[in-house]
């Protein structure tokens, strides 16, 4: 028996499937594709249409995600605002074809409602938005087109809460079919935010990078980007930066002196041992800081404890290197300044150092003022 058939044996179970469950018969029919069943859900109970279930899909929603082109039509005969219907985050069903490349339903859905279009989300992205994000390109150019016909090419400017055009989420995504298609298209000979010129959308890509613009384009955006990306970036640079420090803590430059009494000591000590106090100061501050970053960094990983013994390990063998190879006369220096410069990073990074050095300065502030005014008297 089809479900034709059944709805027609018992036209009372879909009234009490509304009472007795929180999915709609509809919404089961538009994920599995049924188109013989939808059609008779909808003569029966077409106010099964609007109805959105506790994830915030309606049947049209989740038709569109599916690519159920058919059903799609179905469903827009009974009411054609269903394409802007808002579900969960206030997607409607045109988000969710774009999201997925489903270009046929996308161009159902704009024949019918050219207006959803322009809807956004909670994150005020459009269709377009999220067709470039998902690098769906065939539905970008649907989309694109859908736009020039409106005459509606305000909607390319439109910027989501990060304030990206498509543009911008093209260039930031290094979409380069994406950023052709979008800058090649007729719509497209208008002004992209305050980085397009008009009728040259090449120089309006450059302009995105070019060098006044470096340090917005490149600078970590908060709620953009990755937080744990930065995260494995900065460990990264961390790790080379404790790996040149310690190679060229190890052996100074101008090397060593290989005869005489000073055989083993830095030539550079030698010659200059101020010179060679600022640079063991400023290259241990280095060491100790990126081993700091590592420590921070690392704090969730497994083994960590065997990989703090090792950067402990690593720290002691820096100090011996240093130290052994420094001139007498500042030895001592070096020692006490290399051993302190762990606890002095802590502090800083903290605050409390710096909490420190402006409660000694007000201090002394407050000392010498007392003592000019009881001088003075």
């Amino acid at each position: 028996m089809n479900p034709k058939q059944t709805a027609y044996l018992k036209p009372l179970i879909l009234h009490s499937v509304a009472f007795d469950s929180t999915e709609n018969p509809l919404r089961i029919a538009s994920i599995a594709g049924h188109i013989d069943f939808v059609k008779e859900i909808l003569r029966l109970k077409p106010e099964f249409t609007k109805e959105l279930n506790q994830d915030g899909f309606s049947p049209m929603h989740l038709a569109s995600a599916n690519g159920h082109l058919e059903i799609v039509r179905e469903l827009l005969k009974v009411d054609r605002r269903l394409c802007r219907l808002e579900g969960r985050e206030k997607k409607n069903p045109l988000h969710y074809a774009a999201t997925r490349g489903k270009v046929d339903v996308v161009s159902e859905m704009l024949l019918a409602c050219p207006e959803c279009v322009e809807d956004m989300t909670v994150q005020k992205k459009t269709a377009l938005h999220l067709a470039v994000k998902n690098s769906q390109h065939e539905a970008v150019k649907v989309l694109l087109t859908w736009v020039r016909e409106m005459k509606r090419e305000d909607i390319l400017n439109l910027k989501d809460e990060q304030g990206n055009t498509i543009l911008h989420l093209a260039t930031w995504k290094k979409q380069r079919q994406a950023k052709i298609i979008i800058t090649s298209s007729p719509a497209s000979s208008f002004e992209f935010g305050n980085h397009i010129q008009v009728g040259n959308p090449s120089a309006s890509v450059t302009s995105l990078v070019q060098p006044k613009n470096l340090v917005e384009y490149f600078k970590f955006k908060k709620g953009q980007d990755s937080p744990s990306d930065a995260c494995n970036v900065l460990l990264v640079i961390s790790v080379l930066v404790a790996t040149a420090t310690f190679q060229v803590g190890w052996t100074p430059p101008g090397g060593f002196w290989q005869d005489g009494s000073l055989a083993g000591r830095s030539t550079l000590g030698s010659n200059s041992e101020v010179t060679f106090l600022l640079f063991v100061h400023f290259n241990s501050i280095g060491f100790s800081v990126s081993l700091f970053i590592i420590n921070i960094l690392t704090t969730n990983f497994p083994l960590r404890f065997e990989l703090q013994i090792c950067m402990i390990a690593m720290f002691i063998t820096y100090n011996t290197a240093v130290t052994t190879t420094a001139p007498n006369v500042v030895k001592l220096l070096i020692i006490i300044f290399t051993s302190a410069l762990p606890s002095m990073v802590a502090l800083l990074a903290d605050g409390s150092l710096i909490k420190l050095v402006k409660i000694i300065i007000h201090n002394l502030t407050v000392e010498k003022f007392t003592d000019m005014t009881f001088s003075n008297k």
